[in-house]
């Protein structure tokens, strides 16, 4: 336990309460890394500061017993304390200033900076602050600053920072070819896009900004500048081989859209159904006569003849449609495939797969054992075939063309379900999401195997929630080799997806997960939002709604209440381009 010395010039109030519970696990969390024989006393003087409060923390490196109010200012020489702190709380405009921050070089590289930082993060939104602020003076301050997602308010002081760096420099001596390539990369960037061009590549502009001095910070609403300051806090891991922690939320989210892009392609068949309803009541209505039993055995032959090739007609057009569509999905699959293996892997390289569109025709669904052109074009034939095994019926029971009619489009007292056209949609829904899902897997599939240098195996990933089959829950986190194992869609209507399963020579970024075979397969109870839940706000609003995600979060309910409203049946559609455009990765820190 540290030896804490309080001098409290400040009226007690809940405010002064939090800030020194912040004093005490800032030090409490310190003195873990001192030796014994350098721990002192450790001082901390909290003081009323205009609107607001100031925290000055010393840690000395030697007992005294000396009170806190008589220490000798000498008692601050370089050398007499491990660590200086001070902090001040401006209440008026709600910002945290960053002060003074130094630490003894014994103690420096143990992850004490970063400790700090999220033990102050958390104090300061806490008390309602919006930000930080701070001078950055220092050495390495200036980039080290910058790199945590702190910045000059404006893009004039940013500037400043290293044109005047440069112009101090050129008074000494002429500066590096690299600092002048640097300065001129830099002078050439709009305004507009100097800040987040720093920002995405931080190391690339070191040698500009170090030994820069400027004042500013950063906003807790900015979310640009809280993900830097979140890396900075808690930085990416490395592990090798395996399954990407990583890896698995960006394929999560992305088997979210490719959910939302079956919903669009199925209602695009839907519309043609609809359409084929219509065109099959029009010619019925002109028939003569009340029944179809009325007409000649020839006329029927030939009614029969007409609504094939009207049907026909309608349906290849809309399996042409779709074959293009997936067609170039499966293009899409692989150029996703190869950004986010980039991102997961700290790979120089990652290699595409070539003629996959046809590796997609070769393999056969899982689910049946179909080929994708016979699988998608027998669908065709399923829904003539039950128009016209109701025309027969309808014919050999003295049906009247009213209720011919009713038979073929349904009732509407059961939304049109009881139908033959009602067993076509769902027929057509089957085949479609199933058939999307047989082009994503079989596309993502080839490119593992094409960078098998990196990829041996890989990992099977089950939705799991109150509808997953016995089948996919007896899969979830098994691993296969590659070539050697099932892959989704393994049913009709599957949402299970897989994963890669990297060499051990490959090292992973492991941050963000929330499954894994590192840790141990998911629970079957974790619904889908449960994962949601701990999604980034701007995933969750893309994925459910703005009004829904701010239900989910503060709303009050469980997942379970959540998923009671039934949301999850309203995935919006989505089309091809809008999938391209909305990418999952878009979301990640590391910024896809």
């Amino acid at each position: 336990m540290a030896d804490i010395r309080y001098k409290i010039d400040a009226r007690s109030s809940p405010d002064v309460n939090v800030i020194q519970d912040l004093a005490e696990a800032i030090i409490n969390a310190i003195e873990k890394s001192i030796p014994e024989a350098n721990r002192g006393q450790v001082s901390v003087a909290i003081n009323t500061l205009g609107d607001g409060y100031s925290m000055d923390i010393v840690g000395f490196k030697k007992k005294s017993a000396v009170a806190l109010d008589a220490f000798d200012p000498t008692d601050m020489q370089p050398g007499s304390f491990n660590y200086s702190i001070v902090r001040q709380f401006n209440f008026d405009e709600q910002i945290l200033d960053l002060d003074t921050f130094i630490i003894d070089k014994d103690l420096q590289g143990q992850g004490i900076s970063r400790t700090v930082h999220k033990l102050q993060l958390k104090t300061a939104k806490k008390l309602g602050f919006k930000g930080y602020q701070l001078n950055a003076n220092m050495d390495v301050g200036g980039y080290a600053w910058l790199k945590a997602g702190m910045s000059p308010p404006d893009v004039k002081s940013l500037r400043f920072a290293y044109q005047n760096k440069i112009f101090e420099y050129e008074l000494d001596e002429p500066i590096t070819d690299s600092l002048k390539v640097l300065e001129k990369e830099l002078d050439e960037i709009p305004d507009s896009k100097l800040l987040a061009t720093i920002r995405k590549n931080p190391e690339r502009y070191k040698e500009a900004f170090l030994d820069t001095s400027w004042r500013g910070g950063l906003q807790f609403d900015d979310p640009a500048a809280m993900d830097m300051l979140e890396k900075y806090i808690d930085p990416v891991k490395i592990k090798k081989g395996g399954v990407s922690n990583y890896y698995i939320d960006i394929a999560t989210r992305h088997q979210v859209y490719l959910e939302r892009l079956k919903t669009g392609l199925a209602d695009d068949y839907d519309k043609v159904i609809t359409g084929v309803n219509k065109d099959i009541t029009t010619v019925l209505a002109r028939l003569e006569g009340d029944k179809l039993g009325d007409l000649p055995r020839k006329e029927f032959k030939a009614l029969l003849t007409d609504l094939r090739t009207t049907q026909l007609e309608a349906y290849s057009d809309q399996t042409n449609l779709l074959v293009a569509d997936l067609k170039e999905l499966a293009g899409d699959e692989v150029t996703f495939e190869i950004e986010a293996i980039s991102k997961a892997a700290t790979v120089k390289q990652v290699k595409a797969a070539v003629k996959v569109w046809q590796a997609v025709q070769r393999q056969p669904l899982q689910s049946s054992g179909q080929l994708l052109d016979p699988f998608l074009k027998e669908l065709t034939g399923r829904q003539i075939l039950r128009v016209e095994n109701q025309l027969r019926t309808s014919r050999a029971q003295g049906m009247t063309i009213g209720q011919t009619v009713r038979a073929i489009r349904g009732t509407k007292a059961n939304n049109y379900t009881d139908g033959v056209l009602g067993k076509n949609w769902s027929d057509a829904r089957t085949v479609v999401r199933t058939a999307t899902q047989h082009v994503s897997s079989q596309a993502r599939t080839a490119t593992w195997m094409a960078n098998g240098d990196l990829i041996k195996e890989y990992q099977w990933v089950s939705t799991l929630d109150g509808v997953t089959s016995a089948t996919c829950r007896t899969l979830d986190s098994n691993v296969f080799k590659l070539g050697e194992g099932p892959l989704p869609p393994i049913h009709p209507n599957c949402r299970s997806t897989h994963v890669p399963y990297f060499r051990d020579t490959v090292e992973l970024f492991s941050e963000g997960a929330t499954r894994s075979a590192e840790f141990g397969p998911v629970k079957a109870n974790v619904s889908y939002y449960d994962w949601l839940k701990r999604q980034p706000v701007a995933f969750q609003n893309d994925a459910i709604g703005v009004t829904r995600g701010k239900l989910l979060r503060g709303g009050g309910l469980s997942s379970e209440n959540f998923a009671d409203l039934q949301l999850n049946k309203n995935f919006k559609s989505l089309t091809l381009a809008e999938m391209r455009e909305l990418k999952p990765n878009a979301f990640e820190r590391a910024g896809i």
